[in-house]
């Protein structure tokens, strides 16, 4: 993860990630924005069992390192209220997906970037004050 090469505070390292999203998200060019993953679920006929499975692995996957990544940021900061990290992390990729559902439908370049960037602050407020 680059974000480990880039500071040794896990709390900084998370902010990394989120930072790091962001620019990707807003430097992917000019197409229509979207997610393969919600592709999938809004295709009644995409979801099969196998692909539903697939998917859910995905999900936990992100589940598991970004919420691993918010415990050991809590352990240097702690939060400042109770936190359910594996809910945090499933909340940033609620954030994600739909921010990109707004953009589609807004018709708006940077929709997504602002909603990261606007999660990063919500994490710094949690943790740092």
């Amino acid at each position: 993860m680059r974000s480990r090469t880039l500071s040794d505070d896990p709390l900084q390292r998370v902010l990394l990630v989120v930072g790091l999203l962001a620019e990707a998200v807003e430097g992917a060019g000019e197409g229509d924005p979207g997610c393969l993953l919600a592709s999938y679920c809004y295709e009644k006929d995409l979801m099969t069992p196998p692909v539903r499975r697939i998917l859910g692995q995905a999900l936990g996957g992100w589940r598991k390192r970004f919420g691993a990544a918010l415990r050991e940021a809590a352990a240097v900061h702690p939060p400042r209220a109770p936190v359910d990290f594996d809910l945090l992390a499933d909340h940033s990729n609620a954030v994600i997906e739909g921010a990109f559902i707004m953009a589609r439908v807004l018709g708006r370049k940077g929709v997504v970037a602002a909603h990261l960037r606007e999660f990063r602050r919500y994490l710094e407020l949690l943790f740092e004050g």
